[in-house]
């Protein structure tokens, strides 16, 4: 008879990011049976309960952020203490997935990310890296932090070659990494009710082969704090639909006061010529409804990463705009960096000139979808086979 396994899994679930969602969907369709007990650590428990509560096996806690000011609020109230008590209990910590692994940001966030690895290890317990997107790296001591970190772990697996190249870089050894690709790869899409969808009254007798998707993002606002690309794509809009005709509408991948990318599609709009060529989805969906309507367009434009995932998931072309090195990454692994656009100064003529390429060359790029598309599933489905057998050794 199996022994009931306990397993927590920590990412930047919860706050309505159809990316993560993504990743957490699947990580639960393939993994979580009758004999795991999963929880999910959270910053935002509340975003996941609604999607989780009908699972009995499935449990929702709030992340602390044990080193940090809030921390030692929760050590003074004694919730660190549970905290830190149940984590002792798990036998298996998973970290991941997206794009996580990395010190670019602040090293509130890197601690934030790597606390519960070391207790993990100061327990007993195993710990994993769960499809991870990795780097850039810039400080030495968080390059120090993440090589002691991924020594520690019992299985680490990273979405791209760059990824686990970035990793060997600090000096990780290269037998210890495995490249697997996406879940959300796998994700089944979600079809949206036609009474529910209401394309029509955004597009009245416009034919759905002069639709395009956009799914813009706020975060290079932020990481870059440089608003010109806005300008940028919504010269590049006006000039493609003033020459080639096409429609596009803006789909949100993430909607809360800090990543907003209704926000995102309005700055583009007011910045148009001609506005109404632009028209904006505003209801919330979920990752499989995204999916699915990242299927229904003739190609996407994409910011968001997992924006492109979906599309070419669903054999869909979709031209990304690389505001992270993480689309990069991902379209490389796709053998289609011919569909990459930097976000630099020639952004609006490179994205009029790839739409236009797009266009003309679209039954090859289909082509290539088929080819390049079934690899990039059958290394998503490694990640938990591999994650299987680890949970089975436990």
């Amino acid at each position: 008879m199996k022994t009931r396994k306990t397993v927590a899994l920590s990412g930047w679930y919860g706050l309505g990011n159809a990316g993560d969602d993504a990743i957490l969907y699947q990580w639960i369709k393939e993994i979580c049976n009758e004999y795991i007990n999963l929880t999910i650590l959270s910053e935002n428990p509340d975003g996941l309960q609604t999607l989780h509560n009908e699972n009995k096996n499935i449990e929702v806690q709030y992340h602390h952020k044990i080193f940090s000011f809030s921390g030692l609020r929760s050590l003074i109230h004694g919730s660190l203490f549970q905290y830190i008590k149940r984590l002792s209990k798990f036998d298996l910590f998973v970290l991941g997935g997206g794009g996580i692994l990395r010190d670019n940001t602040t090293f509130k966030n890197l601690l934030r990310i790597l606390d519960e690895i070391w207790l993990a290890k100061i327990f007993g317990a195993k710990a994993a890296v769960y499809a991870v997107g990795a780097g850039p790296f810039v400080s030495r001591l968080g390059k120090f932090l993440i090589k002691k970190t991924i020594d520690k772990c019992d299985l680490v697996t990273v979405r791209d070659l760059e990824s686990k190249n970035q990793l060997i870089r600090i000096g990780c050894p290269s037998s210890k990494i495995s490249v697997v690709a996406d879940p959300a790869l796998l994700l089944k899409p979600q079809k949206i009710p036609k009474e529910r969808l209401k394309l029509e009254e955004l597009f009245k007798n416009i034919p759905p082969e002069k639709l395009i998707g956009f799914f813009p993002t706020l975060n290079f606002l932020y990481f870059d704090k440089d608003i010109s690309a806005i300008s940028q794509i919504a010269a590049a809009l006006d000039n493609i639909h003033r020459k080639c005709g096409f429609y596009f509408v803006a789909i949100p991948m993430q909607i809360n006061s800090q990543y907003n990318d209704v926000k995102a599609a309005e700055l583009i709009a007011k910045k148009m010529g001609y506005p109404n060529a632009l028209r904006i989805y505003r209801e919330k969906l979920s990752a499989p409804q995204i999916k699915w309507l990242c299927g229904q367009f003739k190609f996407n434009i994409t910011i968001r990463l997992h924006a492109a995932i979906f599309s070419i998931s669903m054999g869909v072309p979709a031209i990304a705009i690389n505001y992270e090195q993480k689309v990069h990454n991902f379209m490389q692994s796709c053998r289609l960096e011919n569909y990459i656009i930097e976000m630099d100064t020639n952004l609006k003529d490179r994205l009029i000139d790839k739409v236009i390429e797009c266009e003309k060359n679209f039954d090859d790029y289909k082509k290539k979808l088929d080819i390049e598309l079934p690899k990039q599933k059958e290394k998503a489905k490694l990640t938990f086979k591999l994650f299987r057998e680890l949970i089975d050794d436990l």
